[in-house]
């Protein structure tokens, strides 16, 4: 989530909001800002681990999106003023620009977020990379202080 939430921010105030007529409401900066700190502090709080390859969610999550649009544009839906998008980049009666977002999305943002995200979790914010071992699965990297290295999971393993 924390790459789909950055995603959701950045795409909406470099895309959408240079755009809007109106100040945007309370709703449009917790959902397209204040969610993301949120995810960003608790990622960072919890130490949680971040595995590259979970960036194939992310790029599922990012292809349900831009299919819920299409499906969504087809069947008739409109905004409460009537316009037939959910977003107006994403504007599927002009297929060439909303196909144009979509593909620099799926293939430049995603990819890029996904990787700057492993970089910062797991360099920045936890202060060295996880690999998935054998400890990990019998939980044996609990037990070890930031930092120790492989020598020191192999010591509290054969204990």
């Amino acid at each position: 989530m924390l790459p789909g939430s950055f995603l959701v921010m950045a795409l909406y105030w470099g895309l959408v909001y240079p755009h809007r007529t109106s100040e945007p409401g309370p709703v449009s900066y917790l959902t397209h800002g204040a969610n993301s700190i949120i995810i960003a502090l608790d990622v960072y709080l919890s130490n949680q681990p971040y595995y590259l390859l979970h960036g194939i969610w992310f790029f599922v999550y990012d292809i349900a999106y831009l299919l819920f649009t299409l499906v969504y544009w087809a069947a008739g839906g409109t905004q409460c003023d009537g316009e037939p998008y959910i977003y107006s980049v994403l504007n599927w009666n002009k297929p060439s620009t909303a196909g144009f977002y979509s593909t620099i999305v799926l293939f430049g943002a995603v990819p890029v977020a996904n990787l700057l995200f492993f970089v910062l979790v797991g360099c920045c914010w936890q202060g060295q990379y996880r690999v998935y071992t054998d400890a990990d699965k019998n939980g044996v990297h609990d037990s070890l202080e930031a930092g120790a290295g492989p020598a020191a999971a192999d010591a509290v393993a054969e204990t």
